[in-house]
């Protein structure tokens, strides 16, 4: 999924210190997500934001960061 191909990519540039979930909640979540906010696994985040970027069809592109709005 190119999507997620792109978050990772930002993720690793930006190294803010920040676990997976976090840095994508932080970004790109307008709701609170706990769940993936705290999960420490970065292949079980990777998992759980791709799965939401197919079901709100970000397959291609990533969506509009929170403070761009």
């Amino acid at each position: 999924m190119q999507s997620l191909k792109l978050l990772m990519d930002d993720y690793c540039k930006e190294n803010r210190h920040e676990r997976l979930g976090q840095y994508f909640c932080n970004r790109y979540i307008k709701q609170p997500w706990p769940e993936l906010f705290h999960e420490t696994d970065t292949p079980t985040a990777a998992n759980m934001i791709e799965e939401w970027l197919a079901n709100n069809q970000y397959t291609d592109t990533m969506p509009q960061k929170i403070g761009d709005l």
